[in-house]
This record gives structure tokens, sequence and C-alpha cells, in this order.
């Protein structure tokens, strides 16, 4: 591929799309720490230097594809949630919760990885940048919450969000080991039926809604 440098605003918005498919598609299919930005650079078809015109480090590529993702399913996620009335059983509202995910499963692959990414190789400003979008952005889907649990305070729904993304970040690589991993788990010693991401999600969503709801009495101890 020629590589030309971009000099209008549209070519070079084009050639950071270009940039992000490529990594996309690199993050998707190999270990976080084998995409080096060598790596994403000849998947675009560019040069290492050529990168360096628009991102600073392979972090910063894998910080701003997140909020690609997590912006076009925080979008489609308010707009179901908008819709819904205001006695949303609990258990109703985490299966749409869940399969919302299910939308933006490249999402779902990179949510594990944000700690590494956040980590290293960020500069103040950018790690700025990404924070600032992602807190607007919950802020967004907390409001949306507010639809079918009219009874949640923000505070609530901030603590709701969280839990959710944290048992992502956990939950998710049980169901989906790398090759090293599901050899091991296939061993007759450790032999067990596969792991049930969906259900365990929408399992614990349900309780935390419930939670919410007032439908789970809280355990007070007695002052001895």
């Amino acid at each position: 591929m020629n590589w030309e440098r971009a000099r209008t605003p549209e070519q070079q918005e084009e050639r950071r799309r270009e940039i992000l498919d490529a990594a996309a598609t690199l993050f998707r299919h190999r270990n976080y720490e084998n995409v080096s930005l060598n790596a994403i650079a000849g998947k675009a078809g560019f040069t290492k230097s050529n990168i360096y015109r628009y991102f600073a480090s392979r972090e910063e590529i894998f910080l701003t594809l997140f909020l690609v993702d997590f912006s076009e399913w925080a979008d489609g996620f308010i707009e179901t949630l908008q819709a819904l009335p205001p006695d949303t059983s609990a258990e109703h509202l985490a299966e749409i919760w869940v399969d919302s995910l299910f939308v933006e499963e490249r999402m779902l692959d990179m949510i594990p990885l944000l700690a590494l990414a956040l980590e290293r190789n960020v500069s103040e400003d950018a790690l700025f940048h990404f924070k600032l979008n992602a807190h607007q952005m919950m802020g967004h889907i907390v409001e949306a919450l507010a639809t079918p649990l009219p009874m949640m305070t923000p505070e609530q729904g901030a603590v709701l969000f969280k839990r959710v993304h944290g048992l992502i970040a956990g939950l998710w690589p049980f169901a989906n080991p790398n090759e090293v991993m599901q050899r091991v788990m296939e061993r007759p010693e450790l032999a067990q039926p596969p792991f049930d991401f969906r259900t365990t999600l929408t399992d614990a969503i349900a309780v935390f809604v419930r939670d919410i709801q007032g439908e789970i009495p809280h355990v007070h101890k007695k002052a001895s």
C-alpha cells in the first residue's frame, strides 16, 4: 500500500478510522501484550512513524477504540431504557441489560483489558479525556436507568453501573479462556460444565436491581 500523508480533516479522520479498525481486529484475535504498534501499523498498511501522527501509544489506540464501542453501546442501551415502564421487573431489566452487551461483543472483550491500558503509556491529557468521556456517558446511562427504576437515586445508579462493569471484567474471561487455559480446563481432573456468563451476569444484575427496588431485606446485626 502506498501511503500518502493526509492533508484534509476528512483524510485525517479516515486515517484514524483505518488505524482503529486494524487495532480492533488485532485486539480481538491476539493476546493484548502481543498487539504492538508495529503490528497495528502493518495491519493498517502504514509505518510505525505514520501511526505516531495520530496516536501516541498502543494504549491510546485501545482507549479510543473502547470509547467508540462504549458510546455506541450506551446510545442503544439508553434508548431501550427510556422505552421501559416504571414497573419493569428486576429480571426483565437484567435480561435487557445483558442482551444489549452482546450487540457490542467487542466491548465485552475489551472491558477486562481496561486496567492494563490505563496503567501504562498514556499521557495525563489522554487519560483525562478518556475518564471524562466515560464518566459523562455513565451519567447518561444512570439518568436513563431512572425510567424503569424511578425509586433509584443517582448515587445508587452509579453504584449499580460500577458493580455490573466490575462483574463483566471478572466474569467474561472465565467464559472466554485462551487456548492454553481451555486445554487445561478440558482435562478430566478439572472437567466441569461450561461457564454460563449470560445467566450468571443476568442473575447478579437482577439481585442488584431488586436491592434498589427494596425487595431484598437488609440484615442488621444486633448491638451486643
